[in-house]
């Protein structure tokens, strides 16, 4: 069985699969934030991770622009935000406050988190959701958002996930481009520093370009070197945006007065040392700088 741990002194929740671990855990400010994600960990290994946070390197920098299970808009913030709220008032930014948790068992196998927020002034509540399985190292993860307001607000960026990547010597990106008679050409190009969007606007899976990427330092082959992949669970237009330093996101716009939810689709990631076999990885320190993070969300064409 996938178990999932939770420490309350420390605030680490550790999800475990068959050969790995994912360890997160809410800071201080209470931020959804990443610890590791790599070989199976006991919960006191987890915990170890935790370590004070240091003084800014400058005051200029800000938040770090990585880390955050779902990076915000507001405050010290200057990389491209997961979630970005307008609301009627002209303000905008969400507040992290922690409301409650659950670990449910939906089916035999297969165990869920649900990490439950609400913005420190609005009426908008988030939840995080995690999916594990008992046959698979496949982490599924979407968002949900709910407005129990009264006035409406619009939603500019909502992304199903952010996963954080260690520091590798290189990033290499490796994904497919197509056309008739020619398709899912696989591309591996060298990651620049900033954003490279990948995207499809036609409404339905189409043989141009497909919703996932695969990142590894650019020495992987099948039966060795450290894997991270991401997918979308989505048949529609999407986007994915990775960045260096930063995340594989996606976007898009929408509108909803109270009471309405809003799901995510799921977003999948997977690390593996080979392309072929699931086996342990290199565990991620909290202290290291992460790189770069994998993001990916649907780009429905319409709500109503």
């Amino acid at each position: 069985m996938p178990t999932i741990s939770h420490a309350p002194d420390s605030g680490v929740w550790l999800l475990t699969t068959p050969h790995t671990s994912y360890a997160l855990r809410i800071d201080d400010t209470g931020a959804p934030c990443h610890l590791a994600w790599g070989p199976r960990l006991t919960p006191a290994e987890a915990e170890e991770l935790v370590v004070p946070a240091g003084e800014a390197a400058s005051s200029f920098e800000g938040r770090p622009a990585v880390g955050e299970e779902l990076p915000v808009d507001g405050g010290p913030r200057y990389g491209t935000p997961s979630l970005q709220i307008r609301y009627e008032d002209g303000s905008r930014g969400f507040e992290w406050q922690p409301t409650g948790h659950r670990v449910i068992t939906p089916s035999h196998g297969v165990s869920e988190l649900h990490l439950e927020f609400r913005d420190r002034l609005y009426p908008l509540r988030v939840a995080l959701h995690y999916r594990v399985r008992d046959d698979t190292d496949v982490i599924e993860r979407w968002t949900v958002l709910r407005n129990d307001g009264d006035q409406r607000l619009g939603l500019v960026r909502a992304d199903s996930a952010a996963w954080s990547l260690p520091p590798l010597a290189d990033y290499r990106l490796s994904h497919v481009t197509g056309q008739w008679s020619a398709e899912s050409q696989l591309r591996r190009e060298h990651l620049p520093h900033g954003e490279t969007v990948l995207t499809s606007r036609r409404g339905i899976p189409s043989h141009h370009a497909a919703p996932w990427v695969v990142v590894d330092a650019g020495d992987a082959a099948e039966e060795h070197g450290r894997v991270f992949g991401a997918a979308l669970a989505w048949s529609g237009s999407w986007r994915i945006t990775v960045q260096r330093p930063g995340r594989t996101r996606g976007f898009h716009r929408w509108r909803r007065p109270r009471g309405h939810l809003r799901a995510t689709r799921a977003g999948r990631g997977i690390h593996h040392p080979g392309v072929r076999r699931a086996v342990h990885g290199r565990r991620v320190r909290r202290g290291e700088p992460r790189l770069a993070r994998v993001h990916a969300e649907p780009r429905p064409a319409a709500w109503t």
